[in-house]
């Protein structure tokens, strides 16, 4: 599992959260309770989310 595609946010919107992960492994990879990080914001990936068959979530 890899962080596929990462885009940080733009700062150009206050109050607005346009940052952007994506996660590639192979499908059906439970990625959930994981959690992503940077020096601003946290996210907890829900319970039990999987990679869906195209393998980018």
């Amino acid at each position: 599992m890899v962080l596929y595609e990462i885009s940080g946010d733009a700062g150009q919107s206050d109050g607005v959260d346009d940052g952007i992960v994506e996660i590639a492994g192979p499908p059906g990879t439970n990625i959930g309770c994981m959690v992503v990080s940077n020096s601003e914001w946290a996210i907890v990936i829900p319970e039990n989310t999987m990679i869906p068959g195209d393998g980018v979530f």
